[in-house]
């Protein structure tokens, strides 16, 4: 990875992933070394999580598209080397979840992971006795919240919102 350009973002956002993309097979053992080590690595760096568990759903028959999204991540990790984040302890002790807005992101199932991955947390606190007495609060970053941000004619239409 020292000869490769780090990059910015980790993930295209208009390339859907499937199980059959029609490119050739990749080799199995290094693409499952390749997601097993990205998804130890999403416990310190969260913004992969997504990125990564969509990758995993292809371990079975991984593709060379595959396995180009995988060395895309990897890119983007050695482009945010130093960037981290700060956890700060609150009172309250409840959960919140945060999200991109990827409805149906995966083109085989039409399944979206956001809500999932809060179902799986509550289940694991619920486990070591920590109770959830509330929903939880998922925050989504929608792409028509942020353009309408930008753009400012779009913001004079919408100030009714």
């Amino acid at each position: 990875m020292d000869a490769y350009k780090p990059i910015n973002n980790h993930l295209t956002v208009r390339k859907r992933l499937s199980k059959s993309d029609g490119s050739t097979n990749a080799y199995g053992y290094i693409y499952k070394s390749m997601i097993g080590s990205l998804l130890f690595l999403s416990a310190i760096i969260p913004d992969i999580m997504y990125a990564t568990s969509l990758l995993s759903r292809f371990m079975q028959t991984p593709s060379l598209l595959h396995f180009k999204v995988a060395n895309r991540i990897l890119r983007y990790i050695k482009g945010t080397v130093e960037v981290g984040l700060k956890y700060r302890k609150r009172d309250t002790g409840e959960l919140q979840g945060f999200s991109d807005s990827d409805w149906a992101g995966l083109v085989d199932d039409s399944k979206s992971t956001a809500t999932n991955h809060v179902h799986w947390l509550r289940k694991i606190l619920l486990d070591v006795g920590f109770i959830q007495k509330k929903g939880t609060v998922l925050h989504v970053d929608n792409q028509f919240a942020v353009s309408i941000a930008k753009n400012p004619i779009h913001h004079g239409r919408t100030k009714h919102i």
